[in-house]
This record gives C-alpha cells, structure tokens and sequence, in this order.
C-alpha cells in the first residue's frame, strides 16, 4: 500500500500537502501495520491460545489510536481541530506505556515458565510499539497541520 502511495504521489502534480509530508505520512502509517502484524504473527509463531486481559488492553488502545488517526486524516482537508486529535493519541500512548509497566512488572511477579515469560515480554513489547507508531502518525499529521498554519493556508 505505502509503495502504491508513494507511486501516485510522484504521478500526482499537485497536493495540498507536500510530497515529504505525505510521503513520511505514508511511511509512518505502515510502521503502524507492521507494530500490528509484527504481534499478531508472534502469536501465532508461539502458539499463543488466546490474549491476555493485558494484551486486550494494549489492543484497545492501539484501536482507539487507529480511530484518532483516522479522524485525524479526514481533518487534514480542512485542518480543523487536527492538534485536538492528535493529544488524544498521544494520550493514549501514555496510556498504554503505564499499561505495558504494569504487564511487564507482572510477568516478574509469581512463577511464570521461563518460556510464557519470554513470549509475552516479547508481545507486550510489540504492541506498545506499536502505540508509539501511533505517536509517531499524530506527530507527522500535527507538523503538516502546523506547516499549513504558518504558511497561512
């Protein structure tokens, strides 16, 4: 997708925002996939059963963070209300790194197997990751946001 992206961009003439901005918009959008399918896959390569409640709540937030980028893309036409949604993303993140010390500092705590121990770090890592990547969306959105004020458009 980023690569069909980039390809369009460069057969586009104008764009309403410039091409490195789209272009690390892009970018950073498939960082997000990657946090995604990066976790899923891990489950699946450790024969994971099913979720912990903790991953759930990493989960979660990785969704509402999807959401607010979303809502923070359809804003960029207008520009309006943009800074508001990315706040609310890197809310979220700073949701999820308290979530993630939480799960970690448990994983530690009691007799876990060496190996489950091992997997879940690995996971918990993966999908708080992936909230920064979310960050990372809102930042690139904000910057072009903020361009567009700054040059009056």
């Amino acid at each position: 997708m980023t690569h069909r992206v980039v390809r369009r961009l460069n057969e586009t003439f104008i764009t309403i925002i410039d091409r490195p901005n789209l272009h690390a918009l892009a970018s950073r959008l498939d960082d997000v996939l990657d946090g995604v399918e990066a976790a899923a896959s891990r489950m699946v390569l450790y024969r994971i059963p099913g979720p912990t409640a903790v991953a759930r709540e990493l989960v979660d937030l990785i969704v509402a963070s999807a959401g607010q980028i979303v809502e923070a893309i359809t804003r960029l036409p207008r520009f309006t209300d943009v800074e508001k949604v990315c706040v609310e993303i890197n809310r979220l993140e700073n949701a999820a790194d308290e979530v993630y010390r939480r799960a970690i500092s448990s994983l530690f705590e009691g007799d876990h197997p060496v190996g489950d121990l091992i997997k879940w770090k690995e996971i918990y890592e993966l999908l708080e990751a992936t909230t920064d990547r979310c960050e990372d969306v809102a930042d690139v959105v904000e910057s072009i946001a903020l361009k567009r004020r700054v040059i009056g458009l």
